[in-house]
């Protein structure tokens, strides 16, 4: 999975794991497991803003949710099934 690395840096600074002078030690097990949590948690709370208030768009059979927020656009694909099985 990728992570945007200024988006970690600030979460870091945020949880206190990076002091302003951008230093730290190196992190315990309970610390990753902490910064990986709250970047997982920031991650589903955005895709469900995309979810709640972006619109359904079609196109060759193929629907995205788009959700335009400020200058950017946020996209989540929909499909059926995997591999032509399913619904």
């Amino acid at each position: 999975m990728y992570y945007n690395a200024s988006a970690v840096d600030s979460i870091l600074t945020e949880l206190g794991y990076i002091s302003e002078e951008g230093y730290w030690e190196k992190p315990t097990w309970e610390q990753v497991w902490a910064v990986s949590a709250k970047i997982q948690e920031k991650m589903a709370n955005g895709i469900n803003e995309i979810i709640e208030k972006g619109k359904i768009v079609s196109d060759s059979g193929i629907d995205t949710i788009w959700y335009k927020k400020g200058d950017s656009y946020f996209l989540v694909g929909l499909s059926k099934g995997f591999k032509g099985i399913g619904d």
